[in-house]
């Protein structure tokens, strides 16, 4: 059975605490853990218990880190759409460059972005950029 020493805030991320078993750094949690796992100063704790914590801070960082990758991923998917809606219509608007009326030009790109299969978001977006161009 170990005891825990000492919980600390820690400096720098004020939402994680530093466990110290026998007067030794044992790892770093969050806050939430801490408060799931009921631990507390004082309290002994056996081999099983310090593997279930392990366990449980293992889980909880390769969620969050499965969840930071999947918003980064998630961005660059909608930075390459956009990035390629604004190529295409680039190239697009290359052949409309004769029609003198700039609505009709408007959405014959529009219309060309969404058979393409892009979002209205994306298309609004490319729209927006390049409005001096048609208009």
């Amino acid at each position: 059975m170990k005891k825990i020493t000492k919980i600390e805030r820690q400096k720098r991320r004020k939402n994680r605490v530093s466990i110290f078993l026998d007067n030794t750094f044992f790892c770093g949690i969050s806050e939430n853990l801490m408060i799931k796992l009921d631990l507390f100063e004082g309290k002994e704790i056996d081999e099983e218990e310090i593997s279930r914590l392990i366990k449980e801070k293992e889980f909880s960082e390769a969620r969050e880190k499965t969840i930071i990758n999947k918003i980064f991923t998630e961005e660059k998917v909608v930075e390459t759409d956009i990035e390629r809606a604004l190529k295409l219509a680039k190239k697009r608007l290359k052949t409309l460059i004769n029609i003198k009326d700039k609505e009709k030009v408007k959405r014959r790109l529009y219309n060309f972005l969404l058979r393409r299969g892009f979002s209205y978001e994306t298309i609004k977006t490319v729209m927006d950029k390049l409005q001096g161009f048609y208009s």
